[in-house]
């Protein structure tokens, strides 16, 4: 069933609900088979949200880099201090370096709070604020994400506007030039929303900024008389004109599953597999969802299959889960403990490990080597983590990282870092709740950087490998736009770089005349830079 509305003035993208219709079973790492059903309903994105700056972040709130004595870990970073609490974090890094941070702020002290959003374009040492939406007041656990081109967060409220979902993008080149805009799907008497999470990837057919992934949270359904709250929701972007995707899943007589609460999901960026999951409050098994984010049908992704973990008797709560080449880590709280289930041929099997016993809200992120995976936990008011080099099978010894944390579900939330899963967490140890973030678990990693760019005879870069594990065919590319008329684009790829190592990439013989624009990538990392081109000569480079 399709059913078109008249599309209002915007600034991001239009919407289209698909419902997806499915269900199957998994214990222990048992799967059935399932069944797929889809409808669809089309609506469009409601008007665009106005930016505004807080006061309390311009009152030189913003710390920069500011290491607190009082801490008993030497790198944990104060981010934001203002007269008032601060909540529920989340953090993101660019392979460039730059960071991203979201949380709620009170302007004024009172309940009215948003997500308010700063960044920090070099590695931390600095913060500027970006500001926040107030259309948002009220949103709660905003969390945020990051591929090559942009950084994404999609908060909801049940406060505001409580049949809308946002969705927030910040340009790495330029973060202050932050979009938002909203979804109301009120008609359809569907909302409010809670408790969202999100997920960016880098789509293979390199489809723009607007394919940035997708997000999951809990909330309403009412259509056509239904009538089920904590329904599990994936919202994504569709196509470059705004189209997109709110699906839900349904039982076996075309129900909605309900009862859900917390959720999480995460891209495999190899297999280009999303996994949501989420918990319930009347089920002790978790569920999750898939959907195949490489294949396309008719403008929407093709469902995958959908699965339930679970012994139906131990509550399995605040789940988290990480994936890379079809290897799956869940964890989640299990009467006082942190238990895992993971998976190496994306949850076709499942095993099961123990990463901890009393303890509570966890979080799992996947290390910038691609291979290790690190788990966070709270035990009274102290943040531990754990690391598995063995995809969830063993868990190392543990690693006390911070304390003074106040302790709660999303409290604390992991990223990956540079060379390092980091984490960022609600502090006590001064008069009210700040922001901090430290390292959780250092990780074995290069680390690519682009020292240098220079003219003269040709264009050239120094490449430098400033990580602390080696790096190997890493593919390079130097293109100039206006100017050039022979040598406008030069490819290679460095076989190898050692810790601390350098080299120079080169284009070779240039020719042309008049002002060019220069962009150098290596790896994920890029860089622009301007200049001059006489004849076989070019200057003004840096």
């Amino acid at each position: 069933m399709k059913i078109k509305m008249k599309q209002k003035k915007q600034t991001l993208v239009t919407s289209i609900i698909i419902a997806t219709l499915v269900l199957s079973f998994l214990q222990l790492g048992v799967m059935a088979d399932n069944t797929t059903q889809t409808s669809q309903f089309f609506i469009k994105q409601s008007t665009s949200m106005t930016k505004t700056i807080s006061q309390q972040c311009n009152n030189n709130r913003i710390l920069n880099n500011k290491i607190i004595s009082k801490s008993t870990y030497d790198d944990a970073k104060i981010i934001l201090d203002t007269d008032f609490d601060e909540f529920h974090p989340s953090m993101c890094q660019h392979s460039s370096g730059s960071l991203f941070t979201t949380f709620e702020l009170s302007v004024d002290g009172s309940f009215d709070y948003y997500p308010e959003y700063i960044f920090s374009q070099d590695n931390g040492a600095s913060w500027e604020e970006i500001g926040y939406f107030e259309d948002t007041l009220g949103a709660e656990y905003t969390t945020m994400a990051v591929n090559e081109k942009v950084a994404a967060s999609a908060p909801v409220s049940p406060i505001s506007a409580e049949g809308e979902t946002w969705i927030i993008t910040m340009p790495i080149d330029n973060p202050s030039d932050m979009q938002g805009g909203s979804w109301d799907w009120s008609d359809y008497n569907i909302g409010p929303f809670e408790y969202p999470s999100i997920a960016c990837f880098n789509p293979p057919d390199d489809s723009g900024d607007w394919n940035f992934g997708a997000a999951a949270f809990t909330g309403y359904f009412g259509f056509d008389g239904a009538d089920a709250n904590g329904v599990g929701w994936v919202l994504y972007q569709s196509d470059e004109s705004g189209g997109g995707s709110i699906s839900w899943m349904n039982d076996e007589e075309g129900n909605p599953l309900q009862d859900f609460i917390h959720t999480d999901i995460t891209i495999d960026d190899l297999t280009d597999i999303c996994y949501s999951i989420y918990d319930s409050s009347s089920d002790p098994n978790l569920v999750i969802r898939t959907d195949l984010f490489g294949e396309w049908d008719d403008g929407y992704h093709v469902d995958g299959a959908n699965y339930i973990i679970g012994n139906d008797v131990d509550n399995l709560l605040y789940p988290a889960i990480a994936a890379y080449d079809d290897i799956v880590v869940i964890v989640a709280s299990s009467n006082g403990n942190i238990v895992c289930y993971f998976s190496d041929d994306g949850l076709e099997t499942i095993s099961q490990s123990v990463v901890a016993y009393d303890a509570e809200y966890p979080d799992i992120e996947l290390g910038p080597d691609q291979s290790t995976f690190v788990c966070s936990y709270q035990k009274n008011g102290v943040l531990f983590a754990k690391s598995s080099s063995d995809g969830g099978g063993s868990w190392e010894s543990e690693n006390q990282f911070a304390d003074n944390v106040n302790q709660g579900w999303r409290t604390a939330k992991l990223f990956q870092g540079l060379s390092e899963v980091s984490c960022v967490w609600e502090d006590l140890r001064q008069d009210d709740i700040d922001i901090y973030y430290g390292t959780a678990s250092d990780i074995a990693a290069p680390v690519i950087e682009i020292e240098s760019v220079s003219g003269g005879f040709g264009i050239s870069a120094v490449v430098k490998n400033t990580g602390t594990a080696d790096a190997s065919d890493i593919d390079w590319g130097i293109t100039c736009e206006g100017g050039v008329f022979v040598g406008s684009e030069k490819t290679g790829t460095i076989d190898h770089l050692s810790p601390g190592q350098s080299t120079t990439i080169k284009t070779g013989f240039i020719f042309g005349i008049g002002n060019t624009a220069v962009n150098f990538k290596v790896g994920a990392i890029s860089k622009e830079s301007t200049g001059k081109i006489l004849l076989c000569f070019v200057l003004g480079l840096s």
